[in-house]
């Protein structure tokens, strides 16, 4: 697998709405440009991850495992802060919950309910 498919995939997959896209971030031969483009950050952090981890001596299948576990890791971190606001906010509901996480977890949902 090349850095450009890698990056193919991943751009195929990303949906932001109303943002740049990840091939806004890389060029035709798969090397991550334009990372100081205003717009999308994350866009930009994608790219760089799977470009600054992709292994060219890897088949495709490592290739695959090693980028899900910088961007599994990624979300994790994520996920954290995300957490770490939602603890803090003393008015979260459980649609914003839905909308802005893309899921709603036991944890959160056991969170919204203490809150009441």
């Amino acid at each position: 697998m090349k850095l450009k498919e890698l990056l193919d995939l991943a751009d195929k997959a990303y949906a932001s709405e109303g943002m740049l896209d990840l091939a806004s971030y890389y060029d035709e031969a798969g090397n991550h440009a334009n990372l100081d483009k205003p717009g999308d950050t994350l866009a930009a952090f994608v790219v760089t991850e799977l470009a600054w981890t992709f292994d060219p001596k890897l088949d495709d299948e490592g290739q695959l495992q090693e980028a899900m576990r910088v961007i599994g890791a990624a979300e994790k971190d994520l996920h954290r802060v995300w957490m770490a606001l939602f603890e803090r906010s003393s008015y979260p509901t459980l649609q914003v919950i839905r909308q802005r996480s893309g899921f709603a977890s036991s944890r959160l949902q056991g969170l919204f309910r203490e809150r009441g």
